[in-house]
């Protein structure tokens, strides 16, 4: 079934390890269905409240021939670029997003970038020295697992994912193969990571660049284990070994700098946007002890949104950033391969090492010294540790197709099938237990002794808000009427009437308990009695497939995210395409009004230098409180959308808003089916697609000139909602022009001494040029209302009375900056793979001549 890494395959091998990829391109196709080719595309979640928005913008940079170097539709302007999540240079998005609509590169992205994945997990499984079908496996595991799964509506996840094991197959190449090309191996490994620091989302990035150093130093430690007493051929083997880690250290720095023009600026914001990172913060989102029964349990508290509040927040997760399932059958095979090659392959070795490493790196808090390594650089910058488990995964899926091959040595496994099935069942049953037991021992007086452990073991917790086991059984028996638990147990086929009492899981936990445990319990039973039944590596193997298929295909039908036609979501949607180009919106959709043009003020970020935050969450907050209004007004709102909830609360009061129009009331399922779930929205009455759009009479204003007046000037100095609000009450308004993003010019008739107030972000690459009729200067820019605090809008003092135009650009120092380093990298590295290519020329010709 396979040749050794380096030799020539025969036709009749190529062509069956062809039909092996093609099976495997086919279960990855059946684990998307109905994604790309059936029709559909992700909608709902970060899908249309944050990525779509933000690529459309992209697009239509492209289109327009420039870089979207400022994005001025987000919120009041943003540096888009810097922000680093549309991925500007990364050329897949380049050319996908350059050509495409949106939709369709969206989609095509998933489609493409999944395949990739599993691609390159078979090619890096072969340089593992892995058979065509067990890498085939491995490749269809680990881009169908759960961390996939739960991350499907996270454009970065399948992006930067996608490159982690063609990462590690040049790392294992470079550490273990010993090639006289190592240098060529080391550009490719670093070709690669640079191309997963391009799409914008570092973390995977770290993540994949932490393993690969693992391999190299596996790679020193087994030339230095392997090697002969003090002589030649161990000398030769240690200056191998760390020739192998200096050229993926070598590759690593070169990786970084070819990708500076996008990491030189994403570092100079993340640098303004610091926050406090505290244990607090780094410590979210972690893997905990509870939770690690995902790797044989996945619908254990994945399936029932009536876990939430008991076994996620408490532990500062979510399901949705956590499921560590390769599939049952795969974890059986790595273990086996753990268990019968451990001490022979160095391939098994390395791979269980990195398996352990990311798998305690996941649990964060939860595992000893956590506080000294969240210390370390990348360590530190990084919140949600569970997505190391994504390089768990991979180190299982490949450990996986290794124990392929050990399944086919005949070896006998009755004993170690029933221990992993024992395991396998026991777990999930010992955590319910547990629940159970929780429940029990506070119904009434409860059992005292009980309740004592329960609260020890929750003292542990690393949070300050550390709950109690009566407070959570007290959440398990009242009725959740969240939005979210609607949402999902519509997508299960279960209809609430929002209006009416929810659920709550003391009523629901033993059917929860079937349907989360029934489908890995018969894979369970099924892997017993299939195995010892075959009696030939052939019915063995395609049983296991089988199975795999059906338990990892089951697993994809648990998407957090609806499915929605590709066609453009504005032709889809009223609301959008009542929105007008260039429009500051105050709606429930974030960053979507930028798929149409419009600006969204209650804009979502990653990285964020807020500006007035006070003022948006007033100007968001329901029309008819006091403030609403003015706050409106302040932020230069042209259009604010009401969803259907807000409408149904405000039902009955029809009164209109002081110098807004009268309400328009659109009919919206599209709308509200990516907001609240098309299911929960097919179950619901017509109310629930109702949406209202009010309209100011006048036209919205986004820059000012306030009077030089002592109290003018302080609120303009200060922070707070109330210091725009003051400030603005003697305001006149001002004619803004802005024909491309980050350039702006701002009529001023002499209005005297004063301020000009721009609603726009204060970063400090903006430059001001006052213009009157005697010349130009530049005039310094003063972040107002934001106090101490990094952000806030731009403010211009009036330097001379008299007519003139201020002039505002923003200078993209960092990016300059960032493309000078890539420059002179790309520059060293095309000199160096010129002058290698001629010195193997010369050579050619040498060894040819007569």
């Amino acid at each position: 079934d396979s040749h050794s890494v380096g030799s020539r395959p025969s036709r009749f091998n190529r062509g069956r390890t062809g039909l092996t990829v093609l099976a495997m391109f086919f279960g990855v196709g059946a684990w998307l269905w109905p994604i790309g080719v059936g029709g559909q595309m992700p909608v709902g979640g970060d899908v249309t409240q944050f990525s779509i928005g933000l690529m459309a913008f992209l697009r239509d940079s492209l289109q327009a021939g420039r870089l979207p170097i400022w994005n001025d539709l987000w919120g009041f302007g943003f540096p888009g670029l810097a922000e680093s999540q549309m991925g500007v240079f990364y050329p897949p998005h380049l050319v996908l997003y350059g050509l495409l609509p949106v939709e369709i590169a969206y989609t095509s992205s998933l489609v493409l970038h999944t395949a990739w994945g599993a691609l390159g997990t078979f090619w890096a499984a072969r340089r593992f020295g892995i058979t065509p079908f067990g890498a085939a496996l491995a490749g269809f595991t680990w881009s169908a697992c759960g961390f996939f799964v739960i991350h499907l509506p996270h454009q970065w996840g399948y992006t930067t994912g996608s490159w982690m094991p063609w990462a590690w197959g040049l790392a294992w190449t470079l550490a273990y193969e010993k090639q006289a090309s190592s240098g060529w191996t080391a550009l490719r490994l670093a070709l690669v990571l640079m191309l997963q620091i391009l799409p914008g989302h570092f973390q995977i990035a770290f993540i994949t660049e932490v393993c690969v150093l693992v391999i190299a130093l596996g790679g020193c430690f087994e030339s230095i284990r392997s090697g002969t007493p003090e002589g030649t051929e161990t000398r030769r083997k240690r200056s191998e070994a760390l020739k192998g880690c200096a050229l993926t250290v070598f590759a690593l720095a070169v990786a970084f700098l070819l990708a500076a023009m996008q990491v030189w600026p994403t570092l100079r914001l993340a640098r303004l946007a610091q926050t406090q990172r505290d244990l607090n913060y780094l410590a979210g989102f972690a893997s905990s002890p509870l939770h690690v029964i995902s790797f044989v349990a996945p619908g254990l508290f994945h399936r029932s949104p009536l876990w939430r509040p008991l076994v996620w927040d408490p532990f500062h997760t979510s399901p949705e950033e956590h499921l560590a399932y390769v599939g049952l059958v795969p974890l059986f095979m790595a273990l086996l391969a753990i268990r019968r090659a451990f001490r022979q392959e160095p391939s098994v070795r390395v791979l269980t090492a990195l398996a352990i490493a990311t798998a305690i790196l996941s649990l964060g808090p939860y595992f000893p010294g956590f506080r000294s390594w969240s210390r370390l650089p990348g360590f530190s910058f990084f919140r949600s540790p569970a997505r190391w488990s994504l390089g768990t995964s991979l180190a299982l899926s490949l450990l996986a197709g290794i124990g392929v091959g050990i399944l086919s040595e005949q070896v006998r496994l009755r004993r170690i099938l029933a221990a992993f099935g024992l395991v396998s069942v026991l777990a999930p049953l010992l955590v319910v237990g547990c629940i159970e037991l929780a429940l029990r021992s506070t119904e009434g007086s409860g059992s005292p002794i009980v309740i004592k452990v329960f609260d020890q073991v929750l003292s542990w917790l690393p949070w300050d808000d550390r709950p109690r086991i009566r407070s959570l059984a007290r959440w398990a028996r009242s009725p959740q009427k969240d939005l979210r638990v609607a949402s999902a147990l519509a997508r299960q086929g279960r209809t609430l009437d929002l209006a009416l009492r929810g659920p709550s899981f003391d009523q629901e936990r033993l059917a929860i308990y079937r349907q989360e445990l029934a489908i890995p319990f018969a894979i369970v039973i099924a892997m017993i009695v299939l195995l010892p039944l075959s009696r030939t590596r052939r019915w063995a193997q395609a049983g296991l497939i089988v199975l795999t298929a059906v338990d990892l295909l089951a697993l994809s039908r648990q998407r957090p995210v609806d499915l929605g036609p590709i066609v453009p979501l504005k032709t889809q949607s009223p609301v959008l395409a009542r929105l007008p180009r260039g429009v500051r919106t105050i709606d429930p959709t974030r960053n979507l009004p930028m798929v149409v043009g419009a600006a969204p003020v209650s804009a979502y970020r990653t990285l964020d230098l807020p500006a007035v935050p006070e003022l948006n969450r007033l100007a968001s907050a329901p029309v008819f409180l006091e403030g609403v209004v003015p706050s409106l007004a302040a932020t230069g709102t042209g259009i604010r959308v009401i969803d259907p909830f807000e409408s149904r609360a405000q039902e009955g009061n029809r009164a209109d808003l002081p110098r807004w129009d009268q309400r328009e009331f659109i009919d919206d399922p599209a709308l509200a089916s990516w907001l609240f779930g098309a299911d929960l929205v097919r179950g619901q009455g017509p109310w629930i697609s109702q949406f209202a759009v009010w309209t100011p009479i006048s036209a919205p204003v986004r820059a000012w000139f306030v009077p030089l007046t002592r109290r003018g000037s302080d609120a303009i100095l200060k922070p707070g909602s109330t210091a725009v609000l003051e400030a603005l009450r003697t305001a006149t308004a001002l004619t803004l022009r802005s024909r491309v993003p980050g350039r702006v010019e701002i009529e001023f008739q002499g209005h005297g001494k004063g301020w000009v107030v721009i609603s726009q972000l204060a970063d400090p690459q903006w430059r001001a040029y006052w213009v009157p009729s005697t010349g130009l200067r530049e005039v310094e820019i003063t972040p107002a209302f934001n106090g101490s605090r990094p952000g806030g809008w731009q403010a211009v003092r009036v330097p001379e009375p008299g007519p003139a135009t201020l002039r505002l650009q923003y200078d993209a120092r960092d990016l300059r900056q960032g493309l000078a380093v890539s420059a002179v990298a790309w520059i060293a590295v095309l000199g160096w793979v010129l002058r290698s290519w001629q010195v193997s020329t010369n050579a050619r010709k040498q060894g040819g001549s007569p």
